[in-house]
């Protein structure tokens, strides 16, 4: 065998070797990506989930306690037992306070406007929550995009959670949220108020606590980025959502 044939011989073989660990690693890689998307699935499948139980202890909550409040403040109006009529509406005001009040807390745990998909009404509820002496929370809306029941729910999340941790550790006095998009599928919301964290910007992780990890794992179904820009005793949260492949 000459030197020419040999050459050609291992040329082939190197070639067929490479073609196979090419091939080999478009399989692997391809069974990656199932394994990611088949993963996301049964997570969103959980969140959805988790989300029909939030709208069923709601439901709960008002078709339970408020179908046996009505008839107790019936009975309480018509009673003989009570000696005076001041006492009777007295116990009538503290069932209607308790009714209004558990009215509150079940569009807390799970909002009208969030089972109609509106975003944008679900935020606005949501501000009403904090909306107090402690802290004051103002959503300015400059422009709307259509968003999937799922997006919606994710991106609403987010939001709640954020809002939350900031009251809880930086105790602000106000929190701006300005919603902007760019009409298309590209959506943009920045949380802004007092902080005393220190200076720098921060990225969201998924390691540590498991609050954090649930709103990383959210932001990467909504194609969502998440940065904490701390400056001056001021912080900014700017959260950017690419729902084009969503």
């Amino acid at each position: 065998m000459d030197l020419n044939t040999e050459t050609s011989s291992l040329f082939s073989v190197y070639l067929i070797l490479t073609i196979i660990l090419i091939v080999g690693v478009i399989f692997l890689y391809s069974y990656y990506l199932n394994g990611v998307k088949n993963a996301n699935k049964v997570r969103n499948e959980f969140f959805r989930e988790l989300e029909d139980e939030r709208r069923s202890i709601a439901s709960e909550i008002h078709d339970t306690l408020g179908g046996f409040l009505v008839p107790l403040k019936q009975m309480i109006y018509e009673s003989g037992s009570f000696e005076s009529t001041e006492m009777r509406e007295h116990w009538n005001k503290l069932i209607e306070k308790y009714q209004t009040d558990m009215t509150f807390s079940n569009s807390k745990i799970y909002p009208v406007e969030l089972e109609e998909n509106d975003l944008y009404k679900s935020l606005e509820a949501l501000s009403t929550t904090f909306s107090s002496k402690t802290c004051f929370v103002e959503v300015t809306i400059d422009e709307k995009i259509t968003l999937t029941p799922l997006e919606c729910i994710h991106i609403y999340r987010i939001i709640q959670e954020s809002i939350v941790n900031a009251v809880k550790h930086c105790v602000p006095t106000y929190i701006q949220v300005i919603v902007t998009s760019d009409g298309a599928r590209l959506l943009s919301i920045a949380l802004m108020y007092p902080s005393n964290e220190t200076t720098g910007a921060q990225r969201v992780s998924k390691k540590g606590r498991r609050g954090q990890r649930i709103l990383s794992e959210r932001l990467s179904f909504v194609g969502g980025t998440r940065v904490i820009l701390c400056e001056d005793g001021f912080a900014t949260e700017e959260f950017n959502f690419n729902l084009t492949s969503t």
